[in-house]
Parts: C-alpha cells; structure tokens; sequence
C-alpha cells in the first residue's frame, strides 16, 4: 500500500461515529484527495428515513476540499453489510469509533471489535471524545512469534510517512517465555520494512499482555496503537483474537489493526 484514498467509515449519526468522522477529515488532511464512504446499515422499519438522513447529512455537511463526502444506507447484518461494502467501494482502510472504556453495554465490543477481526483491510479504531489529533509516537506491539506476513506493516509505513512519526516497537512475551533472553527474530525485518522512521524495540514480560503494552503507551506518550490480530495466521496457528476484542473495548488512544 502507497497511500490511504478510499476510508469507509460505519455511521449511525451518533456521538461515537461522529467522533470518527471527526479524526478522519484529520487524518486526511494532508492528502491531496481522499473518498470517504459513510455507511449505515438499516432494516427494513427504519431503511426510507436514514436514507432520508444521510442525504441531508451530506448535502449540508461543510467538508474540506480535500475530501469526497458519500453516504450509503443498505439493509442488512451489521459485519456481513460492512465486510460487502468495504470490497465494492475497494476501501484502504475502515475507521470506525467506539465508547472504549466508557462501554459498559458490551456494545462496543460486539460492533468494534469483530470487524477488528473479521475485515480484510486495515482498521482504525477512534475512542469517543478523542480530541487530541497527533500522530507523533507510534506504537507496534507484537509477540514473540515471528510476524506471519510483513506486507501488512506497509499500512503502519504510510501513516509514519504521512507525519513524520516515530515507530517503538513492543515486543511481549508470556510471563514464562524463556526467549525474552534472546534477540528479537523481527528486528531485522522491522528494521528493512519501517526505514528511518524505525525508533527501537523494547521487551517486557508479563502475565498481563494487554495492560502491559496500555502502561507501556501511557508511559512514553505515544499517539497510535497497531497490533496486528493473529485470527488471520497463515504460517502459524490463528487465534481467537482476545487480545484484539479487549484492547478495542479499553483503548483511550487509536488502535490500529492491521489486516489484509
């Protein structure tokens, strides 16, 4: 991937899809043109009055000249809908918002985190109220097995080129993974893949991998989260993606997860 032009976007015309709108034209900011796809998936009873919605959304909607504004209403299953959508609109990327750690209907982690797993693109999770647009620090965090498939940090590569940001990879090992002892088997790809915009690679070792790599990002300040979800292994045995489902549900910075 060379560039990020087409983003989807899941839009009930809530708070949390407003806020990913929001981050969006942000994050677009710097292109020379992007398309944006607002899609909201509707039944039956409600389908003629969102279509309504969205036409007038967007025909009022003040956008940047630097982005095409769309809006889509289509029946049908929420995942299955968006998974459809995102492949005939050929998105790069989908960004979609979440209540994060304010969640506590589940509701978040119903919606958010299953597309995190099942999309075959990359996907940007935006917590709700995310005001802060920065993309300074970046965080990577992986475990000790060697990355399955490194084209999918080509994403990671063109949001570090786009701000000049800096990539501090995480590696985290099982509290009783005796090869925290031994060099990194991804140095030396992560070193060719992410060129100058590599920073380091630290290790921890912990029991708690998700609160670990989250104290990790409180602590050094850093402004995006990506982690590559292990459901879509090909080499090595998939996961079930807890790892995934729970940093979605807690993240109060953006969550990168990188899919193809």
């Amino acid at each position: 991937m060379n560039s990020i032009i087409r983003i989807l976007i899941p839009f009930d015309f809530g708070q949390v899809a407003q806020s990913a709108l929001k981050f969006t034209l942000n994050f677009c900011a710097d292109n020379d043109r992007t398309e944006i796809l607002l899609c909201y998936v509707a039944n039956s009873n409600n389908y003629e009055a969102k279509r309504e919605e969205m036409d007038a959304f967007i025909s009022n909607g003040s956008f940047p000249g630097y982005v095409a504004v769309y809006g889509s209403v289509i029946q049908g299953e929420f995942v299955d809908t968006l998974l459809k959508e995102q492949i005939e609109f050929q998105a790069n990327m989908m960004i979609m918002g979440t209540k994060g750690a304010k969640d506590t209907s589940g509701k978040a982690l119903s919606n958010s985190s299953i597309m995190t797993l099942e999309a075959h693109c990359p996907v940007l999770v935006i917590p709700v109220n995310y005001e802060d647009f920065k993309i300074e620090k970046i965080t990577l965090a992986i475990g000790s097995n060697k990355i399955d498939d490194p084209s999918v940090l080509s994403t990671l590569l063109v949001i570090a080129r786009q701000y000049d940001a800096k990539i501090h990879v995480l590696t985290v090992y099982e509290e009783d993974d005796e090869s925290f002892y031994l060099e990194s088997q991804n140095e030396a790809i992560l070193k060719y893949y992410f060129e100058k915009y590599y920073s380091h690679n630290s290790s921890t070792r912990s029991s708690k991998i998700a609160e670990s790599i989250m104290e990790y990002d409180k602590a050094h300040g850093v402004d995006m989260l990506a982690i590559i979800p292990r459901n879509h292994a090909k080499r090595s045995a998939p996961s079930e993606g807890s790892l995934t489902k729970f940093l979605t549900l807690k993240t109060d910075i953006p969550l990168l997860t990188m899919n193809k």
